[in-house]
Parts: structure tokens; C-alpha cells; sequence
């Protein structure tokens, strides 16, 4: 938690002339806000002052990237943030469907395993004791998911591997992406994508390609690899590998 209240310091106390604080309506366990922590209930607030912009400046085609500052500087990029807020939708308008439901528990329980032993069925059978009865349906499609040797090599590992979870990666654009599973082996960094309830597509494709395209940036000097594993059918593909 610490890190996280560093780095949010260090967001809010950054801008130079606006800044846009946009934060969904997750809810706590006990049913409570989280926004409030740092927001009062008001869904929108002002401080400072508003920078004017004449009619001039504010002709700007729909085309451009960037609206025109004082000072000449540029603003946000408006299409970064049409994407945060299409992100950022009250999802509680939305009923999850039961396809969507699974594949959302299914993501929740591997995001939860650091590393297995060399005793995994143990491991899990563990696990499944202390999942709560409406989360169970998914035992036996995990039984079998670690069954395949192929799937459980990135869980059962080695010491040295360093493990992260839903790991953020913030791009240049302020973006923040969270590949699945990372693993940092001595010589190479593995991303890993789950994916639950869905037809293969090009799109997951890309997404593996982007999460790599962005570790590549970080370790320019280690081997680079994307793996697309579809849970339900035990499907998995090397996307891309990217050498040192």
C-alpha cells in the first residue's frame, strides 16, 4: 500500500497547468467506497482556477491530438482520456453474464498463485477448501488446466524466478496495462495471458504483443517472451519472443 500512496503522490503533485483525476466506484468488501479515502462524495470537483483559452485557440479540428495551453504548451491528449473514461464506467450498470462471471473468477484464483511446490495437487486442493461456495464451479476446470504439464510449468518453479501478479506497466502515454503473470528467470522475462470463455482472436494476439513491446523497454537486455494460454480448451501459443 505504501508504494501504491508514493506513486499517487507523485501523480497528483506533478501537473503543471490541469490535471484529470478520474476513479471508478469500486466497492470494499463490507460494501463501502474506496474513493472516499482520498474524495468526499461530491462525483466531481474544481480547485485552482480554469485556464482560458480564446476562440481562437479553441478552434481545434477534431483531428489533432493535442489542444493548444497557455503558455504554448500543449494539453492532454483527449483520446487518452476518452479512454480512461470508457475504462472507467460504473460497471455495477452492467449484470455479468455467466461466461463473464467464470472467466472472472478463473482469473481471480491464478492471480492469487505465486508459485506451486513440487506437491502442487496438494497446493490446490488447499486452495479449493478455502474458496468460497459460490466461487467452486471452478474447481474442476482448474483440476484439469494444472493437470496439462505444459500449464502448470509456470506455476511450479524453480528458486530464483521472481513471480508478479497483475504486474502495472505504465506506457508513455500515462496508460496502465497488467499482463497476467510475469516471471523473471535469470535470463529472460515470460509474460503470461490468461483467457477464459472466449473464442481465440487476433486482438488477444495484440495485447500479448503490446505487454512485450513494453517489457522489451525496461529489459532491453533479456530475452522477451509472450505466452496466450486459453484455459478452457489447454490451449497455449508462443506470440513472439524478442532476443537480447
Amino acid at each position: 500500500m505504501t508504494d501504491e500512496l508514493n506513486a499517487f503522490y507523485v501523480a497528483i503533485t506533478r501537473a503543471e497547468d490541469e490535471m484529470y483525476i478520474l476513479v471508478p466506484e469500486y466497492e470494499s468488501m463490507n460494501k463501502k467506497l474506496l474513493a472516499p479515502i482520498f474524495f468526499d462524495e461530491n462525483p466531481v470537483m474544481e480547485y485552482g482556477e480554469q485556464i482560458a483559452i480564446s476562440n481562437q485557440q479553441s478552434a481545434v479540428s477534431s483531428q489533432d491530438k493535442t489542444l493548444p495551453c497557455a503558455g504554448g504548451r500543449q494539453r492532454i491528449y483527449p483520446q487518452v482520456l476518452h479512454e480512461w473514461q470508457d475504462k472507467l464506467v460504473n460497471k455495477k450498470k452492467k449484470m455479468d453474464t455467466a461466461s463473464e462471471k467464470r472467466g472472472r473468477l478463473v482469473h481471480e484464483f491464478l492471480a492469487g498463485i505465486q508459485q506451486l511446490s513440487l506437491e502442487w495437487e496438494k497446493d490446490l486442493e488447499a486452495m479449493f477448501v478455502s474458496l468460497p461456495k459460490e466461487q467452486q464451479e471452478i474447481i474442476p476446470l482448474m483440476r484439469r488446466f494444472f493437470c496439462n504439464e505444459d500449464n502448470r510449468r509456470w506455476f511450479v518453479l524453480t528458486d530464483g524466478v521472481e513471480v508478479y501478479c497483475e504486474k502495472e506497466i505504465v506506457d508513455t502515454y500515462g496508460l496502465i496495462h497488467r499482463p497476467d503473470r510475469m516471471l523473471f528467470f535469470p535470463d529472460r522475462v515470460v509474460v503470461l495471458e490468461f483467457k477464459s470463455g472466449v473464442i481465440y482472436s487476433e486482438a488477444h494476439q495484440q495485447q500479448v504483443r503490446e505487454y512485450l513491446s513494453l517489457v522489451a523497454e525496461v529489459y532491453p537486455d533479456r530475452k522477451i517472451e509472450g505466452w496466450l494460454i486459453y484455459v478452457d480448451i489447454n490451449s497455449q501459443s508462443c506470440i513472439v519472443s524478442f532476443q537480447d
